[in-house]
């Protein structure tokens, strides 16, 4: 269920009424319309915010986009999309290519040398959208 506002108090019996379970398509169009909201308000690179590379693992404008790209190919997938509408194809090669196209400027990039994505400073890797660290020191 998606709660996309605020609830009032009930009594159980009215509140069972008023929930409405949502399709998963639903979920996935509520997803692509938070991440295209939310990414006009978040900052294009964490590491510029205060902390600098402490901020890896918070939510920017790329990763924003990059979950609104997977969830219009989710969209667009023939579980999903089974008229074969090829307008969500499109849209979701428009998210990609979004995300494809501002990788500099969100900080992505190959690494150039694979070993980096597998060492203890493996969340600095310009190949790491989104981190999530671990452990007593946050290491990955």
């Amino acid at each position: 269920m998606v709660i996309s506002h605020c609830l009032q108090r009930q009594s159980p019996r009215k509140r069972h009424k008023r929930q409405r379970l949502f399709r998963q398509k639903n979920v996935l169009r509520f997803v692509i319309d938070e991440c295209t909201d939310v990414a006009q308000h978040l900052p294009a690179r964490t590491t510029t915010l205060p902390g600098g590379a402490a901020n890896m693992q918070r939510v920017s404008k790329g990763v924003a986009l990059a979950l609104k790209s997977r969830a219009t190919l989710y969209l667009a997938d023939p579980l999903f999309n089974t008229s074969g509408d090829v307008a969500k194809w499109e849209a979701a090669a428009t998210a990609a290519f979004d995300v494809i196209r501002q990788a500099s400027a969100f900080g992505y990039a190959l690494d150039d040398d694979y070993k980096n994505l597998f060492g203890a400073t493996n969340n600095q890797s310009a190949e790491v959208i989104l981190c999530r660290p671990e452990g007593k020191d946050h290491a990955l």
